[in-house]
């Protein structure tokens, strides 16, 4: 359902792959996205921005914008992949990516990954693990008799270490 709205407002929005479509395709899907995590009971998981888990830098941005600012990155990424592609196909790959509009639009996406990047890294440097004691935790198998007295549960767990 999402993805068919995405569509028809997009096509009303952007008909040809442009600016518009840059703008206006990640805060469309971005919208849909928001809509799905509330509509209907809601399923507010798989995000866009979740796929970023692994790039802790990138993710920071979270802190301050929600999932749904690092969902926009996201997307604007996409849309200037889809806006490559598609208007490749339709009036050239040079003549897209050489398109002023394209570059100004591709310089903006990597200045917002370069800021958003520089911003985590900052967060991550000063958050910076100090050093500390050594914990080591031991969970044993206990009986549920045993864990309902503390005393008790102590002395079994002593005689199960041993």
């Amino acid at each position: 359902v999402f993805p068919l709205a995405f569509a028809l407002v997009q096509r009303r929005l952007a008909v040809a792959p442009d600016w518009r479509f840059f703008v206006s395709a990640p805060v469309v899907w971005a919208g849909a996205e928001h809509l799905r995590g509330i509509a209907f009971g809601g399923f507010p998981w798989l995000h866009a921005g979740h796929t970023q888990h692994a790039h802790l830098p990138l993710i920071q941005i979270v802190e301050v914008t929600g999932v749904a600012g690092l969902n926009l990155l996201v997307y604007a990424v996409n849309a200037l992949v889809a806006w490559l592609v598609v208007g490749s196909l339709r009036v050239g790959f040079r003549r897209v990516a050489l398109s002023r509009s394209f570059l100004l639009c591709l310089a903006a996406t990597l200045a917002a990954l370069a800021a958003v990047w520089a911003f985590g890294t900052r967060v991550l440097a000063a958050a910076a693990p100090r050093p500390g004691p050594t914990l080591a935790v031991v969970q044993v198998a206990l009986k549920v008799e045993a864990r309902a007295l503390p005393v008790r549960s102590i002395a079994v767990a002593a005689t199960a270490v041993r």
